[in-house]
């Protein structure tokens, strides 16, 4: 496996209070990395610190194909504009992402079908289930098929066949070759999938180690 990002003793201070770090950790190809830890350990800032979304303090991140490399960044919050329908939504994100239009409907066609929501295709996003707007959430991400995917509880609230749809996702992305980070608080999920389990606490790793 090669790496993919490269996390070199970061370092995130939110007003005047050190709450990642120092945090030094490889992530590889076709891996799945679960991260647990308490409320308030960090586990958040440490996936927003590896989208960009937020800055490092100090410390630096690197990728193994630079700009070339595609990131996929779930947050916890839901990012669909319910007015609109699920096809809709997705194409919204595909021209943000500016996605060819030749590529455009044969990818929404595809993420809907492999999500489960064809039916719900053209139907108004409000009248979603919990879990389904977990999964198109994740959908948007998959439009641009990232080599890192990182996902913020992606299946809090979810039923169970939405978590399964979810589950075999990001199983999917694994098997692609690419790397998927994702939080949880459910045990049963991270064990089930996970190559590495990431223990976070006070900002700092206290126990890295294999899933099985």
């Amino acid at each position: 496996m090669s790496v993919v990002c490269n996390l070199n003793k970061i370092e995130k201070v939110l007003g005047n209070k050190l709450v990642l770090g120092p945090v030094s950790l490889s992530l590889f190809s076709g891996e799945i990395v679960g991260i647990v830890g308490s409320n308030g350990a960090g586990k958040s800032t440490l996936l927003k610190v590896i989208a960009g979304v937020f800055p490092q303090t100090a410390g630096t991140v690197t990728y193994a194909m630079d700009s070339d490399t595609i990131v996929g960044y779930v947050p916890q919050d839901i990012a669909l504009y319910e007015a609109m329908t699920g096809r809709q939504n997705l194409s919204f994100w595909a021209d943000v992402y500016k996605i060819p239009r030749h590529e455009k409907k044969q990818r929404i066609v595809a993420i809907l079908n492999e999500l489960g929501l064809s039916d719900k295709a053209n139907v108004a996003v409000s009248t979603y289930s919990g879990g389904m707007k977990r999964r198109l959430n994740l959908g948007v991400a998959l439009l641009l098929t990232p080599h890192l995917l990182l996902l913020d509880e992606p299946t809090v609230g979810a039923d169970e066949e939405s978590i399964s749809v979810i589950l075999k996702m990001i199983e999917k992305v694994k098997q692609s070759g690419g790397t998927v980070v994702f939080i949880s608080h459910h045990k049963r999920e991270i064990e089930q999938i996970c190559d590495r389990i990431i223990h976070l606490e006070h900002g700092l790793i206290t126990d890295p180690c294999p899933a099985n």
